[in-house]
């Protein structure tokens, strides 16, 4: 794909034709393609749907072959299902994992030479059509230009960029992301936030791109501002809906009328003490009274994705990329680690200056408001509780010279207004 030289920060890249609404799936039904490859996660069950819009075509479902977040090993049973089947068209239906690891897939599929490192294809290269349907909020891997995986021993991220990743078409279905955990709402919710916010203050400035940030944060601080107008004690819990599951800490397991006995005391002690992330993961919200319009999310999540995608984000990114072999997903470590970025970041003049800016715009008094929001919402999802915790892992990682380096040379930190510094590091570190 073309793109002008020099002139990143003046500029938009092609925005790819976009489907929103129930069932959008269906309005691919014309799509020009004959042989259609699904990849998708675990959770995937909407095979009815996709076979009867494709009723005309060949179409194969693939559950992905790798588990969370992809490394280029764990890549190879989805090639090799791609080179046997051939398809013209893949859709990837999942998460940012999953979409990332389809659009590297893709790329070793068409280009089975390929080797990492290689950002810019001579001509069209990537011949086979590519369709994201994202599950989740907030990791924009539908919108972007990078493909992130794990190095080859799992401490640490690093992306594949190249344009030609931008996907031919998004679909936006609010079906897929009404039941996320209400944990998982709050930290994918918070990184779209992070890719608004790094990106609005990034030493990359694009003024067409600051429109779309100011729009996607006032879209997430209205909908995120709900979170906390509703009860816990009044959460209405379709029994019928609770996995039987062995909890952490020695609680039995949750199956039928000792389910209600169970759930009635934890919302008797309105939850929080007990958040752990399995008791978190049956308190779906729509299980909860609240007015949170989805489709709002997504399209906050999407225009977050645009900002990160022009602007390049920084050093909350930079340290969440080195937490998940500390078994932090990505939204949680960069919720965690956003407010004292932004405290940090702020002694910038010019970054000090875009904070006020964008706070104000969306409706907070100061970005110290703004970023009390984001602690406070960090708090009422339960996601604080991991704050200390992680705290204490960073202070055991500050010595470590490998770590700090990771940290300073990953790519999705190079936007941030400070540079980082191994001092910088340890400050952040402190802050958290």
């Amino acid at each position: 794909m073309w793109q002008p030289q020099s002139f990143y920060n003046q500029y938009m890249l092609r925005v790819p034709v976009m489907l929103s609404g129930e069932k959008a799936v269906r309005g691919l039904y014309n799509y020009p393609c004959s042989r259609i490859a699904v990849i998708h996660g675990k959770t995937f069950d909407d095979y009815e749907l996709f076979k009867s819009t494709f009723a005309k075509r060949e179409i194969k479902f693939f559950l992905r072959s790798w588990n969370s977040e992809p490394d280029i090993s764990s890549l190879k049973g989805t090639i090799h299902d791609l080179e046997e089947y051939r398809p013209d068209t893949i859709i990837a239906v999942g998460g940012g994992s999953v979409i990332d690891g389809c659009k590297l897939c893709r790329l070793f599929y068409d280009i089975p030479y390929y080797e990492p490192g290689i950002t810019r294809l001579e001509g069209n290269m990537l011949k086979t059509n590519f369709i994201a349907v994202p599950t989740t909020i907030g990791s924009g891997a539908e919108i972007s230009s990078a493909a992130v995986y794990l190095d080859d021993d799992k401490s640490s991220k690093k992306m594949i960029v190249m344009h030609e990743f931008i996907p031919d078409v998004i679909v936006y279905d609010k079906r897929y992301v009404i039941h996320t955990p209400f944990k998982l709402l709050c930290s994918s919710s918070l990184d779209a936030a992070a890719h608004i916010l790094e990106g609005y203050v990034s030493n990359i400035n694009n003024s067409l791109v600051d429109v779309i940030a100011e729009k996607g944060l006032s879209l997430l601080a209205c909908e995120l501002r709900k979170v906390f107008t509703y009860d816990i004690a009044k959460i209405n819990i379709n029994y019928e809906r609770l996995p039987e599951a062995e909890l952490s800490e020695g609680l039995p397991s949750l199956a039928g009328e000792h389910a209600k006995t169970l759930a009635s005391d934890i919302i008797a002690e309105k939850i929080s003490p007990l958040l752990s992330d399995e008791v978190s993961k049956i308190f779906v919200p729509d299980a909860v009274e609240m007015d949170i319009d989805y489709e709002r999310l997504q399209y906050a999540g999407m225009l977050g994705g645009i900002v990160q995608n022009h602007c390049i984000v920084g050093a909350a990114h930079a340290l969440a990329h080195q937490l998940t072999k500390y078994n932090y997903s990505h939204g949680e470590a960069v919720s965690l680690v956003l407010p004292a970025v932004i405290k940090i970041n702020s002694r910038d003049k010019f970054a000090h200056e875009r904070y006020e800016r964008i706070a104000k715009i969306t409706g907070f008094s100061s970005t110290d408001e703004l970023r009390k929001f984001i602690s406070k919402l960090c708090k009422h999802s339960g996601l604080a509780q991991r704050q200390s915790e992680l705290r204490d892992l960073l202070c055991s990682l500050a010595d470590d010279e490998k770590f700090r380096d990771n940290v300073k040379n990953d790519r999705g930190g190079k936007g941030n207004p400070i540079e980082i510094t191994d001092d910088y590091i340890r400050e952040l570190i402190r802050s958290i």
